[in-house]
């Protein structure tokens, strides 16, 4: 078994994407170089060759296009499927399609960005290109593209209503294939398949129930597929659409076994709107836990996380490390069956529980998705399903990532796109899923994976030779799909290239992501730790301004701001909180004794940190779970570089509960009030803010957003005084004030006259609404 760790690009550089028009000025500190999500276990790769931009593009079934052939083409491609109504609504696409109009061209991207404009020629074929593989997609199903995306309906092992199985499987260029199994003593004669159809890859086999009208093949009983490969060798693999594989633990074993499940029925729990700001928290079940030598279940953060999360003002739940994965320490990143919930956690049906419990409690829960790569073990994976290389992945190089020796999709296969589409619908139909998070997003967008790659802004870095149009593609079906058939989801892209069009909706040409990941903000203020907090006198709000405004809001593209995930602090990993307080988090943290100046200094700076990424980086926000209240150590899993030991693969949730009388509870209280203020103001998401104030020599910045005045006052030492800093005109006249939110607690609910009667402290922010003389908050205005 390869022993993997997930890694992100090697010294790539991470841009929130080419400039935009913004009221703050640009920074370089806002572009820098990205760090290694984990500690690097592989050789550096060499340096890519240099991109071409004027040389024709391949583009995916190999014919070769030049711009001046790439014109949109008069007759849509989507013109075969017609929806009804009217003039012009005789020419819209059916809803199957999903609504597309067919006057659209792909170029409708450029009304929001005008820049794009001299790569119209190349919007216009991708766009032409997506309708036409939309078109047909749609049309191998006689139920449209919910049927394509609904083949786990049809595929592996699926129990009749007579109480028989069925088993079909996808296998090209194979002699034969038998299901064995603990069913039939692992006998390969008993059960061979027959092909669909001559011209077909599909196998499958009818097992009748037993004469009681018992399942033949008992629930959770051991089973596999054999292939026999036309040279003669065989083969054992997992199902593909396998719905569950087991891990014996105690004692270990390294082997999964892949177990006959039933397919669990559609979702019928509550669906909640989509939040107008966002506000994730980011967990993953198995380090939930806070016992030693122990892996989280879902039934364990039902009970004892889900509350805490409700409580702290979050609307969302991201859940990574879903999907089965036979290596525990790659944090779920390594993939193996994409159907099956990882064993280590407990079912489906108490994944389901913990999803209905959630939307219970008002929260949202989306899923980490992997299909940027795939685990390369054999047998429990999809590599070499059928003996050869290229059956669901790439051949060659092209077809395994160089830094994470794991394996590419073939995004330009019919099954394998059908397979990945699936396996989202799957996730929202059954397990109840509101969206994804899309992990390894840039590696699917360029062939190198960007690798060593730099964005400063250049569109000619995004649409190049070097741009998977494959992998562009799939996102764009994968994005249209998701809206069309289920209106409520909400998708968010890691992407650190700052791909241009990535969040904008597909019927215009846009790449249909929601959201973006916001990674250059935790870049910037680890870039600022690692300088040594001690420097932090040193800092300049006015980069802090540039760096954490730099994004496409106003190119309509949203950003999810944060301020550290789990890829800041696993592996040895500091967090922000390690960062400020260091040795003294272990030693100086109680209550009971006053704060030493490192203490004292690390909270104000741990709160101000969280409130200018919540605030002014994004229009929604996350956090890693713990990280709220300055969880102390970082995630380790068992692995076979620190000899499997679990000792920082958990939580410790008590070092913030109010009677342990320590500082964390601090933090978490904080942490509790700005997202339940964000929650009763919008600021979170309202129109990107206006700055009145970034000076450097004062540490203060002031800026508005959403009916609410931000006082941020960065300097170590200096009182920002009444009246003595510039606010908006009409926040300077009488009225009825309130301080919504203090970092430092003490001002939190004054009421003043003016806005000119507030002391700004030092390493302090103040948060101010407008209110009437019925104490209603006035919206409006800047």
């Amino acid at each position: 078994m390869p022993i993997l760790s997930k890694l992100f690009s090697s010294k790539s550089r991470i841009s929130s994407g080419p400039p935009s028009p913004t009221d703050v000025p640009k920074s370089p500190s806002s572009v820098a170089s990205s760090s290694s999500s984990s500690r690097r276990l592989f050789a550096k790769a060499p340096p890519p060759p240099p991109l071409s931009y004027t040389r024709p593009m391949d583009w995916f079934d190999g014919e070769t296009l030049k711009p001046q052939e790439l014109k949109p083409s008069s007759s849509s491609s989507s013109s075969k499927l017609r929806g009804k109504g009217g003039g012009k609504g005789e020419e819209v696409v059916s809803s199957v399609v999903g609504g597309i109009a067919s006057e659209e061209d792909g170029s409708g991207v450029i009304s929001n960005d005008p820049a794009l404009e001299p790569w119209k020629w190349y919007l216009t074929a991708r766009y032409e290109h997506f309708l036409k593989t939309l078109n047909r997609l749609s049309a191998t199903h006689p139920k449209g593209l919910e049927g394509f995306c609904s083949a786990y309906e049809t595929m592996g092992l699926i129990i009749n209503a007579d109480s028989s199985i069925t088993y079909t499987e996808f296998a090209e260029d194979i002699a034969g294939a038998s299901l064995i199994g603990d069913f039939n003593s692992w006998n390969p004669s008993s059960h061979p398949m027959a092909l669909a159809s001559s011209s077909s890859s599909y196998w499958s086999v009818r097992i009748p129930a037993n004469a009681d009208g018992v399942l033949p093949i008992p629930i959770h009983s051991e089973v596999k597929v054999r292939l026999r490969l036309k040279n003669g060798e065989t083969v054992d693999r997992f199902p593909a659409y396998l719905l569950r594989a087991t891990q014996q633990q105690d004692p270990p074993e390294s082997n999964f076994r892949a177990r006959m499940e039933k397919l669990p029925p559609r979702y019928k729990g509550v669906r909640l709107p989509i939040p107008r700001t966002p506000r994730i928290y980011e967990a993953h079940i198995g380090a939930a836990t806070s016992q030693d030598n122990a892996v989280g279940t879902f039934a364990e953060f039902e009970r004892d996380i889900l509350p805490r999360v409700k409580a702290g003002g979050y609307n969302t739940l991201q859940l990574m490390g879903i999907m089965e994965h036979p290596y525990y320490a790659s944090y779920g990143y390594q993939v193996s069956s994409y159907y099956a919930v990882s064993s280590r956690f407990g079912s489906i049906e108490s994944l389901v529980s913990l999803i209905e419990e959630a939307h219970q409690s008002g929260i949202r829960v989306i899923l980490d998705v992997v299909h940027s790569h795939s685990c390369s073990n054999l047998e429990e994976s999809l590599n070499e399903f059928n003996g050869t290389e290229g059956m669901y992945f790439r051949e060659g190089k092209e077809g395994r990532h160089s830094v994470w020796g794991t394996r590419i999709f073939d995004y330009k296969k019919t099954e394998v796109i059908r397979f990945l589409l699936s396996n989202l619908h799957f996730c929202v139909d059954r397990l109840g899923f509101d969206g994804f998070r899309f992990d390894s997003v840039s590696s699917m967008l360029f062939k190198d994976h960007a690798i060593d790659r730099a964005f400063y802004g250049d569109y000619g870095d995004y649409f190049s030779s070097n741009t998977d149009h494959e992998g562009v593609e799939y996102l764009m079906l994968a994005n249209h799909m998701l809206s069309t058939l289920f209106p409520f989801i909400t998708t968010i892209a890691e992407d650190f290239a700052g791909f241009p069009t990535l969040c904008l909706p597909t019927r215009i040409g846009g790449l249909g992501f929601n959201y973006r990941l916001g990674l250059g903000n935790p870049n910037f203020w680890f870039g600022l730790l690692k300088e040594g907090v001690d420097e932090s006198t040193k800092w300049k709000v006015t980069n802090i301004v540039a760096s954490l405004g730099n994004r496409r809001a106003q190119l309509g593209e949203n950003s999810i701001a944060f301020a550290e995930s789990h890829d800041e602090c696993i592996e040895g990993g500091k967090t922000i909180s390690h960062w400020l307080f260091d040795s003294d988090i272990y030693s100086n943290m109680s209550l009971l004794q006053p704060p030493t100046p490192r203490v004292e200094r690390g909270l104000a700076l741990h709160k101000l940190i969280r409130l200018m990424t919540c605030a002014f980086a994004g229009e929604g926000y996350m956090t890693f779970m713990g990280n709220e209240f300055g969880h102390p150590e970082w995630l380790e899993f068992p692995s076979v570089a620190n000899g499997f030991q679990s000792s920082h693969a958990k939580r410790q949730w008590g070092l913030s509960d109010p009677e342990r009388s320590l500082r964390f509870s601090e933090l978490g209280t904080f942490d509790k009030q700005m997202m339940w203020s964000e929650e009763r103001g919008g600021w979170g998401s309202g129109n990107l803010a206006h700055v009145f104030t970034q000076d450097d020599s004062t540490g203060l910045i002031v800026f508005l957003r959403s009916s609410h005045l931000f006082l941020v006052n960065f300097h170590p030492t200096r009182i920002s005084r009444a009246g003595k800093y510039p606010v908006p005109e009409h926040w300077n006249k009488p009225g009825h004030y309130k301080v919504v939110l203090s970092t430092d607690g003490g001002l939190a609910g004054t009421q003043v006259t003016s806005t000119g009667k507030l002391d700004v402290a030092p390493l302090s922010a103040l948060v101010v609404a407008r209110f009437n003389n019925a104490g209603g908050m006035l919206k409006g205005g800047r």
